[in-house]
């Protein structure tokens, strides 16, 4: 008797353990999006590049420099409108602070015969400490120095910040931001394989809240290259996920195929100002495209000159192409734009559609093209007299509470129905319970999520409506247990 309950008891928790561990792929695995083209960050290589520019025009002759960027997407304008963004700073939070002042110089040096404004004085700030690196800097320190050089291509009197986001916490981070007076962020890796969390969010969480800085500040990320997909990246609706387009030698600029885009098909509600214009029920990225694909920019490290591409190229320009238009609206408006960039670009694309270009079509679908790329000027003069009311965006925290919630009611059926019952049922009823239990909780934190998701209220209704719609739930499993427990047939 001893033996036969021991072993209904070891039966159960390895059968528990074995439902658990499928149910934690399955909550780790988007069944639409897995298959469906998406991005994350390419390998992490360290490449080593000519030593001067000029063996990099042999070797890349195609490769854009400042000058022939400007004159093909006719910056010059969207700079003088914006004062080449004097008085706004630009935050870029990267891997790690690698970063070296004398390559910033040299690529300076290099193309202020160019662009003039290149060689102004611009205070650039490395977190939590600077460090001026040489020949044997780590691996990332050519997306870094893409960033802040191609950044101040588009905005030359912008101050600029760096965020070594491996040594800082998101609220380090956040003080940071208002002690610097960032006006805009830009985050060019984004691996989309860590937002698995957002099924289980007890793992992986540090990018996340990194990521959720853009429900209160402008934020521009890149959606990657190629890869798994992006859908638990456009869990963040404030946030700006750029694509990418290349400029082809003799054929009309197009959408870059190795662009990471997706729709967030069962995790994301598309905001209203998103829905009305793409027509698509789920949160679909990229929101906007520029540079990412051939022939790529030239950028100068401590490793060489470099021929630099992909999505992390579009994240930083992007930002130093608000923080033109940022200047301009406080010139005109007295006030700066609304720290929701992705609600501001949607609305502005509304109202002012020759903001922006769309590509020439080509493969991809028309979801991959987004509002597509910025018409410099219009896009900087329009965001200057912009007047249209943009909310900020919701608290991350609360916005991840159905699943927070879920994933604890999930372990609480689990435990109760092993611990209240099940060791004194027959192994027939104790399965029935326990699988039953599981996937009720599953099924239910989808749906909660989800409608929690849509409700576009304020925090204290949106709390509200949760913990209404958990009551019934909670009621649910507790009648459904009771049901099993007192029906002869489940023996």
């Amino acid at each position: 008797m001893q033996n036969g309950r021991r072993s209904k008891e070891m039966f159960l928790w390895i059968y528990t353990s074995v439902l658990l561990l499928t149910l934690s792929v399955v909550l780790n695995f988007d069944f639409f999006n897995e298959f469906h083209p998406g991005g994350s960050n390419s390998t992490m290589a360290t490449p080593v590049g000519p030593p001067s520019f000029s063996i990099l025009k042999k070797m890349f002759p195609s490769t854009l420099t400042p000058e022939k960027f400007a004159d093909t997407f006719d910056l010059l304008k969207a700079q003088i409108a914006g004062d080449y963004g004097q008085g706004e700073t630009i935050g870029f939070i990267e891997v790690d602070g690698e970063y070296s002042q004398k390559s910033f110089h040299e690529f300076n040096r290099q193309f202020e015969g160019q662009m003039s404004e290149l060689s102004s004085p611009v205070k650039v700030t490395v977190l939590p400490k600077a460090e001026n690196l040489g020949v044997h800097s780590k691996e990332q320190i050519d997306e870094t120095m893409t960033d802040v050089e191609w950044a101040h291509v588009v905005a030359p009197k912008a101050n600029l910040v760096v965020f070594d986001s491996s040594k800082m916490s998101k609220e380090q981070i956040s003080q940071a931001i208002s002690k610097y007076h960032v006006n805009v962020l830009s985050e060019s890796i984004l691996d989309s394989k860590v937002f698995n969390h957002v099924r289980d969010p007890f793992i992986r969480s540090h990018q996340a809240g990194i990521l959720s800085l853009s429900m209160s500040h402008p934020f521009f990320t890149g959606t990657g290259d190629g890869g798994a997909n992006v859908a638990p990246a456009a869990m963040y609706p404030d946030a700006v996920l750029v694509g990418g387009i290349e400029v082809p030698s003799r054929n009309p600029i197009q959408v870059w195929n190795f662009e990471g885009y997706g729709s967030a098909v069962g995790m994301q509600i598309a905001p209203r100002y998103e829905r009305s214009i793409t027509h698509n029920f789920w949160r679909t990225v990229p929101d906007v495209l520029w540079m990412s694909g051939p022939p790529g920019v030239s950028t100068e490290t401590p490793l060489g000159w470099l021929p630099m591409s992909g999505t992390s190229l579009g994240g930083p320009i992007w930002a130093a192409l608000w923080s033109l238009g940022d200047n301009l609206h406080r010139h005109n408006m007295g006030s700066p734009l609304s720290s929701n960039a992705n609600a501001t670009l949607y609305k502005l694309y509304k109202k002012y559609p020759n903001a922006f270009i769309h590509p020439r079509d080509n493969s991809l679908p028309t979801e991959a093209t987004g509002l597509g790329y910025p018409n410099s000027y219009q896009i900087v003069k329009d965001l200057g007299k912009f007047q249209g009311r943009v909310t900020p965006g919701s608290s991350f925290k609360l916005q991840r509470v159905p699943f927070y919630l879920a994933f604890i009611e999930f372990a609480l059926a689990i435990l109760f129905a092993l611990l209240g019952r099940s060791f004194k049922a027959s192994r027939r009823k104790a399965v029935l319970i326990v699988t039953a239990n599981s996937v009720l909780a599953f099924c239910v934190m989808i749906v909660i999520s989800t409608l929690c998701s849509a409700i576009e209220a304020n925090d204290l209704i949106r709390d509200i409506a949760f913990f209404f719609m958990v009551i019934p739930y909670l009621f649910l499993i507790r009648r459904f247990d009771k049901w099993v427990w007192n029906t002869s047939r489940w023996k």
